[in-house]
Parts: C-alpha cells; structure tokens; sequence
C-alpha cells in the first residue's frame, strides 16, 4: 500500500510541474490577479492590455510578463509601486499603438540584447523607472554576454520629469534612438525622441541619437562613466539639460556621421550644461566618423575643451561658436574642420594644428587670439579690470559689451580697428594703440594718448543771480563738481565756461548833493554822494565810504539866527525894565503885588496866635 501511495504523490507532483510550465505567467505571489482595468482584474498584464484599448491598466502586484501593446491600440499603464519585469528572451515591453507609462514602479529587463521598453509606436514616459538589473557589459569590447539598451525608440516617444532610466553597464548604450543599421528602417521615417526631463545613467554612451534619430533635449540629468553622455549621429537639438562625464569617460557629447543618406551629424546647442571631468573634453568628433558634423553652439556652457578631429582625408566639417555660448576650455581644429566665431566666450586657446580653418570676428578671450585668426576688419581690445587678469574682445560688438559692463577703475585699450564705445561707469580709462578711430562717450581717444577717462556728470543746477552795483550776477546753469565744468542744460549736453556764465556788476551811477547849512527851522545836510541804482550813501567821490541816510543829515537849530543890540549900561536903573517899559500895562503885575501883601499878613496873624498859645502853656 506504501508503494501505491508513493507512485501516487509522484504523479500528481508530475502533473502539478507541467501545468505550471503550460500556464501563463502570474503574479510572482501566486495570488493570481496582476492587473485590473476599471476595477474588472485579471490574470496577466496582456490580458489586461487586450481588455484596455482607450483606458488605464493597473498594476497589482508584481508580474514577470512580455507584453505587446498592439497597433490601433491606445493604452495607459499605471506601474503603482510594482515592478514588470521580462519572461524569457524578448522585450519586456513592446509598443506598437500609443502608449502612456505612470507611477513609481519599475521595468526591468534582464536578457541579452533585450530591452525594458521597445517603441514603434507614440510612447510617453511620465513616471516609473527602466533598467536592465543583470546588465553585464564591462567595457567597448566586453558585453559579458548579457547587454542591450534599456530603452529603444523607433516611433515617437516624450519623456518627461518624474522618469528614471539606468543601467551599469559599458557595452550598449543607455538609450538609443533611431537605428543602429539605417538600413534596416524600410519606411525611412525618423525616429522621434523629445526628452524634457529625467534622470539617465550608465551605459556606453547614455544618450545615443543613431541613424535616422531626431533628437530635442529640453531638461533632464545625464550621467556617463564609459563614453559619452550623449553621442549624435544625426540630428539633435538641446536647449537645457545638465550632461556629466567623469574622468572614465572620453567625452561629454561626441559628434560625427558616417553615411550621409541617413546621418547628418547635425548638433545645435542653444542651452543646457556639459561637464567633463578631469582630462575629459566637453565636445569631440566621434572616432570613425567621416566628417565631424555641422555643430552650431550660440548659447549654454561647457566645461572642458572641444576638440574637432575627423580622420585626416575626410570631408571638412563645420563648428560654430556665436551668441552667448560659454567655452570654458580650449578650442582645437586638428584636422580639415572649418572653425568660425563671432561670439560668446572662450576661456582656453584657440588654435588649429591641421588643414583646416579658423576665423575669429566676435566673442570674449582669456587668452589673445593669434592674429592669424582674426578678421581683417575686426577691432580688437583688451579688457582688465583693477587688479584682475585681462580679457580680450574681438568685433564691435563683443567690445561694446564689456563697455557696457566695465567697472570703476578699469582699463580698456583698443588693439586694433575703429570703436565707438558709450561707458556709463566713472573712473575708465580708455586708451588707443592702435591706428584706427576710436571714441569714448563722444570724445575722441588720439592713438598713443596716454588715454581719456571716462565720468559721468552729476551736476547740480545753480539759479540765474542778478548783478548788482557792486557784486557780479550770473545765467542759470548747471556744475558738475565730480569734474569741475559748467553747462547750460540740465542733460549736461552743453558745456561753457565761467566767464562765459558770469554777469558782471553794474557799479554806481552816483549825484554829489552839495553841502547845505541848517536854520532854525529846516534841517540842512553835509556833502555826500548818493546812487539811486543801489540805494546807497557815500561820503566820498571815490564812493569807498558808505554811509547812511541819517548821516548825511544836520538838524535845524532851533533859534533866530540874529538879535536887536542891548545898550543899556551896567548899574542902569531902568535897563532890566527896558524891555517892559515900553510893553502896555495890563494889570497883571498889581494883582501880583496884591497877592504878596496877602501872604506876608497871613504869615503874621499865624505867628501872632502861635505865640500866644506858647505863653499860655508856659504859665
């Protein structure tokens, strides 16, 4: 009986491993469901996906699924917090219809020469992260039998902020987008990838725009530890983005094309940041390459030199630097490359060792520019500010910049050509030693003058005066005391001299009033001088004595000026009465007499009684 209960465990467990192997693949918990669209769950990711044509496919646990969204399809497939990963040897994810990925979760790959997401459709990444985990390539030569790109585009694909695509790898590339043989897109139509945000990382270049690729960067975060943080074949255009390579790698982005029917190896740059680390260039012809591309950098900085080199008996290609572009590093033409620039910044050495060209008409220099390089018409100049190293600039323009921004206590000396420069800042000195015409403010600047330095006027407006007889007046005008000169206008446009603003006195127009004497009854007056034009008083002709109104007066006397002569003798009775006796009585004088005999009989009659008085209290 044991050993028929024995055969019988065997068989079911037989039968249980062949089912297994005959099902399709479940949830990794073997609780059944993976996934639900509008609530209704099933058990694969694919069913789901045929079920979810027009609506959002939700993840609900982890799977290990291949699914294919197919052509007409429109699919949006929520990750939630779990991970889709590949079973067996084909890309985890296949789009052909449109496609939509969110969330936070994870799609991994982890077979040779398989990818996380594979697109021949229209794809928009929102959210979730890409990666081949068991990713094995080691170097350029060594794929340890286990490497591919994480993502592919073949169609249209967004990318944008919230997305992660990684791996460690060094064989195949991070992200690749367009062909890697041209030839095998028979319809010929680009392969379309904007990226407008994100974090990428790893792989031998981490960026690769190959045949047929259309490539627009507007932001995200690059990171290369191989080759390159962004390798272009054929056409790519980057606004922003922050591209790194450490010292591991070759070079931040590598240019260059081989097969013009679908390469173009055509690079404009207008934004973004490109950093190498150190001994790693910013920017370089990628090796192989038959031409080094048409590269055209008017804005965004790289940091680290750019060196352009194509094989020796290729085709020239075409660099140039313009706007606000910032190189800071060297730029170097090696081999037959034409190099061209009219602005921006350089803060290495410009230089050309090879076959090819380089032309300088504008932009910003550490280091001067050989002669060699810069245009026939082109002004030179250079620039330092007090206690700074100097700078060269190269065309008009370049150098009206750096007036514009020059600081106090700078100096700017034109090398060569004809400059008009406007400076606002004071304390400038502008010197010419060349031989062509240059101006500062609307001053000129001699050749060889030891310089005019630059002020601008702060100048306080002064009211017109009246001259008087003695004081001088003046025009309104207006005084710059920074400089000491004087104009006629408020915008400091007209300037004049002193003397040429004064107004000079007037002096006196004094009358002489002769002396006149007093009477008794009229004042009279000394002799002075009066002007009417001031109002003043002088004692003298010569006008230096100024007195007041008051002084020139004399008071009238107050008497006769003549009396009848006295004869009369002294001891003459009657000459006190002289003058009386020929007056008429009017009775005034016996009344007086009257009135005295009164008083000296009263006087008696009080004596009389007080004596009296004193007798009768003696007795």
């Amino acid at each position: 009986m044991y050993r028929h209960l024995k055969k019988l465990l065997t068989g079911v467990l037989s039968l249980t491993v062949l089912c297994a192997a005959a099902m399709p693949s479940m949830a990794l918990d073997g609780t059944g469901n993976v996934a639900s669209v509008d609530g209704q769950e099933y058990a694969t990711v694919q069913e789901a996906i045929n079920n979810g044509n027009g609506k959002t496919v939700t993840l609900l646990d982890d799977a290990k699924e291949n699914v294919v969204i197919p052509e007409g399809a429109t699919v949006t497939l929520e990750l939630g917090t779990f991970t889709l990963a590949n079973n067996g040897a084909s890309h985890t994810i296949t789009n052909k219809g449109t496609l939509t990925i969110q969330g936070s979760g994870k799609v991994d790959n982890e077979n040779h020469g398989k990818a996380a997401l594979w697109n021949e459709g229209t794809a928009v990444l929102n959210g979730g992260t890409f990666d081949r985990s068991k990713e094995a390539g080691s170097s350029a030569e060594a794929s340890g039998s286990n490497s591919y790109y994480t993502v592919v585009n073949h169609g249209n694909m967004t990318i944008n902020d919230g997305v992660t695509i990684t791996q460690n790898g060094k064989f195949s590339s991070l992200l690749e987008n367009g062909w890697y043989n041209g030839a095998e897109n028979k319809s010929g139509q680009p392969s379309v990838l904007t990226i407008k945000g994100g974090t990428f990382s790893g792989g031998l270049n981490t960026i690769k725009n190959d045949d047929y690729g259309e490539l627009i960067v507007e932001g995200g975060t690059f990171t290369n530890v191989a080759q390159a943080a962004l390798l272009n074949w054929n056409e790519a255009e980057i606004s922003g983005g922050d591209f790194q390579a450490d010292e591991g790698s070759s070079c931040v982005i590598l240019n260059g094309y081989l097969d013009d029917t679908m390469d173009a190896g055509k690079l404009t740059i207008t934004g973004g940041t490109f950093t190498g680390g150190d001994s790693t260039d910013a920017l370089n012809t990628m090796g192989g390459s038959s031409n080094s591309g048409n590269i055209q950098i008017s804005g965004g900085t790289l940091n680290g030199d750019i060196v352009l080199g194509a094989a020796s008996n290729s085709a020239a290609g075409t660099l140039a630097i313009s706007g606000s572009a910032v190189v800071n590093g060297s730029v170097t033409n090696t081999k037959k490359d034409n190099v061209t620039i009219s602005g921006g910044s350089v803060a290495g050495e410009v230089s050309n060792s090879g076959d090819g060209s380089t032309s300088i008409t504008g932009g910003a220099f550490a280091q001067k520019p050989a002669d060699e390089y810069i245009g026939g018409a082109s002004a030179v100049a250079k620039y330092q500010a007090a206690g700074g190293a100097a700078a060269y600039y190269i065309g008009e323009e370049s150098i009206n910049q750096a007036a514009a921004n020059a600081e106090s206590g700078s100096t700017i000396e034109v090398l060569k050509g004809d400059v008009k420069l406007d400076i606002t800042a004071d304390d400038v000195t502008v010197k010419n030693s060349g031989d062509g015409d240059v101006t500062v403010n609307d001053q000129d600047v001699p050749a060889g003058d030891e310089g005019v330095v630059t002020h601008t006027h702060k100048a306080e407006k002064k009211e017109a005066k009246e001259a008087t007889c003695t004081e001088t007046g003046n025009q309104e005008y207006w005084y710059c005391a920074g400089c000491g000169k004087y104009f006629t206008d408020a915008a400091c446009q007209n300037e004049t001299t002193w003397d040429k603003l004064v107004i000079a006195a007037k002096g006196h127009e004094a009358e002489k009033t002769e002396a006149k004497a007093a009477t008794a009854t009229e004042a009279g007056n000394k002799e002075y001088w009066y002007c009417p034009v001031c109002g003043k008083y002088f004692s003298d002709e010569a006008l230096t004595k100024e007195i007041s109104k008051e002084d020139t007066i004399i008071p009238a006397t107050g008497t006769t000026s003549s009396k009848p002569e006295d004869t009369s003798k002294p001891g003459d009775p009657t000459s006190s009465n002289s003058e009386n006796s020929n007056r008429p009585q009017t009775g005034e004088t016996s009344q007086f007499t009257l009135w005295v005999a009164l008083l000296v009989l009263a006087g008696g009659s009080f004596a009389g009684v007080a004596l009296s008085r004193s007798k009768r209290k003696a007795s």
